[in-house]
This record gives C-alpha cells, structure tokens and sequence, in this order.
C-alpha cells in the first residue's frame, strides 16, 4: 500500500511504461554524457602536459647542476637549461619513433618486470604490465614502420579480460601516463608510449618486433 501526503492508505499510482516516462529525461542525459565525455578528454589532455613538464623539469634539474658552480652564468645558463629541455623532449620524441625491436615481460605473482632491448628491467604492477601486453599487440593498420594504434575501447575490453573487472576509460589513460611516468623513472625514454588525441595507443615497436612474456609465479 502507498500513503499519501495526507495520510491516507491508497493503492500506489502505478507508473507510466518505462519507454515513455524516460523520455522526457534523454535530453539531459545526453548532455550530461557529453559534458562528461568533454570532461575525460581534457583530463587526458592535463596528464599528458603534466608528464611533459615532469620530463622538463627533470631535464632542467639535471642542467642546473652543471651550472650551479659558476651562480655569475646563472641568466644565460638558465636561457640554455630552457632550451636544451625543449630540444631534449623533442629528440626523446624522435627517437621513440625509431622504434625498438625486442621487449620481455616478466610476470610474477604480484608484480612484474619490463626489459625494453638491453636496458636494465623496470618494475612494474601487475595492472602496467598488461597494459603493456595490450598496447605491443600488433594489430590495426599503421603509416609508418611502427605496430598500429589500439584504440581506447580495445586497451580497456583487453584489460577487463585480464583483469576480470570492470574498468572506466579515464582510469585507463591514468594508467597510460602512469606507465609513461615508470618507464622514465626506470632511465627509459617515457615517449615509447605513443598516443593520439581520441586516447589510442601503442608502444613504440618495430612490425615484426619480439615480444617475449613469461610467467614466474614460483
């Protein structure tokens, strides 16, 4: 039974069929998908400036020591600290796109480790290793001499069946540039990571590349 304001014991009015009392509400959910999608595209955008400027302010960190001897060549050391860190990003760039030809994934109970060529293994989660595994699959077509992009949908079904959960798409582009962020930390060059506007992305690997994935769980 349903009570109304007055108190009265009434039968519940019952509701309109479903198709049609949600009609009227379709447009505001429509915008409020839309203001969220805009949403999630610019804090995609804000992260990967935020590791821009990280991967500058590491570089500039590194210029001042070597002219933190002399403080009188302070101006014009810190004009050349600005633009060695331009052109530092720049070439990092540039050489990602040249690509590299074999990588190891080695997975453990926990954690996991990444060996990109002969540079010594990162450490990486669980969850950033197979975001690697998903980002190296050479599937899609690609311009250059590099494996295609994987869209953002593909990344996260990938992920979700790795997984076994679900998974939002903003939380994968935060796990992107938290790849990024290790791969730099570890002494690698953080711009393997290709990305585009719409949140695809692939790791700088030649066609044809090595990829080696083991499993340690001992």
């Amino acid at each position: 039974m349903w009570r109304n304001v007055f108190g009265d014991s009434t039968q519940a009015p019952p509701l309109p069929p479903s198709p049609v009392w949600l009609l009227p509400f379709l447009p505001a959910f429509k915008s409020l998908f839309s203001k969220l999608g805009g949403l999630a595209r610019k804090a995609a955008t804000l992260e990967e400036e935020l590791d821009r400027l990280l991967l500058e302010a590491t570089l500039l960190k590194e210029q001042l020591a070597a002219i933190v001897s002399d403080p009188s060549d302070l101006r014009s050391g810190r004009r050349r600290m600005t633009k060695h860190a331009g052109g530092a990003i720049q070439t990092l760039a540039r050489l990602a796109h040249e690509g590299v030809a074999k990588i190891k994934i080695r997975r453990f109970a926990r954690t996991a480790e990444l060996t990109i060529g002969d540079h010594p293994p990162a450490r990486l989660s669980t969850m950033l290793a197979y975001l690697v595994e998903a980002i190296c699959l050479d599937i899609g077509h690609s311009d250059d001499d590099l494996i295609g992009y994987k869209s953002l949908a593909e990344i996260t079904l990938f992920l979700e069946k790795r997984c076994n959960k679900r998974l939002t798409r903003h939380g994968v582009t935060q796990h992107i540039h938290r790849l990024r962020r290790v791969l730099q930390m570890n002494g690698n060059n953080p711009y393997l990571i290709q990305t585009t506007r719409n949140g695809g992305a692939r790791f700088a690997l030649k066609k044809g590349a090595t990829v080696v994935i083991s499993d340690d769980h001992t």
